[in-house]
């Protein structure tokens, strides 16, 4: 009989027999005892050796300068004295001295500072020194600057005709300066400004070549692109962006620089990249207008239908090449709602085409007063017009005039109604004019029945509507329009003089309001004067009108007269900008 598994150890880890756990040992223990200071030790042993062996040269020469004996150290003094006196007699014998006569004086400057070294600071030799010295650098310093001088006349003079040459001239008198600065500093000669300008001026010839060669690479390519070699125009692009961008970098501080540049270069890269896109896009547009010719020519869906495929097809390859392509000039959003606008109209065209028709059946029951049946076909096709639009966006936009039209007569029901069988009670024929106009002013009562509002400063229903501005009056005429299926306009001058007949004297009284009969401010209500012969009211006095007027015009003719007009002989008439509105201008209309 089985006793049974043992208790298992407590550090017991499956698959594997647990060792013993070690406590730690002698060196761990030191070592989280006293790490740190010796690591600190170490770091500071291992600078001052480094620092030794740095000044180790140093030290040597001084030790070795030390060690010479009084004698040996006079030796040095008197050597640099001999050699200043022989450099002095040097520049005394000759015209200009050469490299080995400074080199005597340099020579006398090292002897003095050896000489320093090994007695120590005397006052009277280290004034010595420095005045060697400073001699020294004076000299090598003046003969550089008069290097760089030369160097930078040269430069100026070949600049335009040798190029190259005149960027080595001006390099050389860049380094001389340097080395003024850099080596002869006792001198006092250095001029930070002076290497400034220079290295300005090199850096500046050095950038014109770069953005010349970059500008014909430009005019390069796109002479290849207008080739046809759209291949080689984009690769020479390519290099010329890679030049511009290394001009930005580099010298653009210095030279001119077109800001920009690089992004227009690589959306014009990007342009010839699309050329064979845009390419058929242009196929299809052009067989879209051939299709439109046919059809001008002869309508008939089949020539409608094939330009809207053509331009689908052009819709299509436009949306790929803005994918492929989205920084090319062509890839624009206009462009695209261009294509899609030109297909859904075409697309369209037998429906629009059939809705014109239908409209001049429409504008033919106006006329002949047949409300009932001119608002069900206003119905009809405006509902047509909305399922066009809904089908095709951008065929039907809200500014278009027949869906204007149709939505205007489809609201306006019962006033269609009420005006279709009054208005031609209103209306009177011109003498000699195939228009008729309007026998008095157009009320408030008729302007707010079509119109919806009431302009007027003074509201009264049978007064004249007043505070109107040109365009106030035209918005009139084409709403009515619209109700009555003709052309409703205002009248011209001509057609206004021609209904007042004569006017070689001033009118009765009884026939116009003016300032004779009236307060001067307050209009009277329509139709209640007399009747001139041709019938007319109020044609002078109670409220100016607006007359027609082209419609780039800025300003407008108004006739007739108002209540503060003296009554005199002729046509009262003035200007007015088409803006003005005014208590005593009203209108009246024409319809052909």
């Amino acid at each position: 009989m089985s006793l049974g598994p043992h208790d298992p150890q407590t550090d017991f880890l499956p698959g594997k027999k647990s060792l013993p756990q070690a406590g730690p040992g002698l060196w761990e223990r030191l070592w989280d005892k006293a790490g740190t200071p010796l690591m600190v030790v170490a770091s500071i042993g291992l600078l001052l050796l480094a620092g030794w062996l740095v000044t180790e040269g140093q030290r040597s020469a001084g030790s070795s300068l030390a060690a010479l004996s009084p004698a040996q150290a006079e030796e040095l003094r008197q050597r640099s004295l001999t050699k200043e006196a022989a450099f002095e007699r040097r520049r005394l014998e000759k015209p200009l001295i050469d490299d080995g006569d400074i080199a005597l004086l340099g020579e006398a400057v090292q002897a003095q500072e050896d000489y320093l070294a090994c007695r120590g600071a005397l006052a009277s030799e280290n004034a010595r020194l420095e005045a060697l010295r400073r001699r020294y650098h004076v000299i090598q310093a003046e003969r550089l600057r008069a290097a760089a001088t030369e160097a930078e006349e040269k430069s100026t003079a070949m600049v335009k005709t040798d190029h190259a040459g005149a960027m080595r001239e001006l390099r050389r008198a860049l380094d001389a300066e340097r080395l003024i600065e850099g080596r002869w500093i006792f001198s006092g000669y250095a001029d930070v400004g002076k290497i400034a300008r220079l290295d300005t001026r090199l850096r500046r010839l050095e950038a014109q070549p770069l953005r010349e060669k970059g500008r014909a690479l430009e005019a390069t390519a796109e002479d290849a692109f207008k080739a046809g070699r759209v291949a080689d125009a984009v690769r020479l692009l390519g290099e010329a962006i890679e030049l511009e961008q290394t001009f930005v970098e580099k010298y653009r501080d210095v030279l001119e620089t077109e800001f920009g540049r690089v992004d227009r270069l690589g959306d014009r890269q990007e342009t010839m990249r699309s050329d064979a896109l845009h390419r058929e896009i242009a196929a299809s547009e052009n067989l879209a207008e051939a299709a439109i010719a046919r059809y001008r020519a002869t309508p008939g869906e089949e020539h409608s239908q094939a330009a809207a495929t053509a331009y689908d097809r052009a819709l299509s390859l436009h949306l790929r090449l803005q994918q492929e392509f989205p920084r090319s000039a062509w890839a624009t959003a206009s462009r695209k709602s261009e294509l899609e606008n030109l297909r859904n109209q075409w697309r369209s065209a037998a429906a629009l085409r059939d809705i014109s028709e239908r409209s001049a059946a429409l504008a033919q029951r106006l006329r002949e007063g047949q409300a009932t049946a001119a608002l069900g076909l206003a119905r009809e096709l405006r509902d047509k017009l909305m399922r066009l639009e809904a089908d095709n966006p951008g065929v039907v936009p809200p500014g278009d005039e027949a869906r204007r039209r149709l939505e205007f007569l489809c609201t306006h029901e019962a006033v269609l109604r009420a005006v279709l069988p009054t208005i031609d009670q209103l209306m009177l024929p011109v003498p000699r004019a195939q228009v008729r106009l309007m026998k008095q002013e157009v009320s408030q009562g008729f302007y707010s029945t079509v119109m919806g509002v009431n302009p007027s400063a003074v509201m009264r229903e049978n007064l004249p509507v007043e505070s109107v501005s040109y365009a106030d009056a035209t918005a009139f005429c084409e709403a009515l329009g619209w109700m009555t299926g003709r052309r409703v306009r205002l009248p011209t001058v001509a057609e206004y003089t021609a209904a007042l007949g004569d006017l070689s004297a001033p009118p009765a009284k009884a026939t116009a309001w003016t300032f004779d009969n009236t307060d001067g401010i307050t209009a009277r209500p329509v139709g209640q004067s007399q009747p001139i012969s041709t019938g007319f009211h109020d044609l002078l006095g109670n409220v100016e009108e607006w007359a027609w007027s082209e419609g780039k015009d800025e300003a407008a003719a108004v006739v007739g007269g108002s209540v503060n007009w003296v009554p005199v002989a002729g046509l009262p008439l003035r200007q007015a900008l088409k803006r003005e509105k005014s208590r005593t201008i009203g209108f009246r209309i024409v319809i052909e």
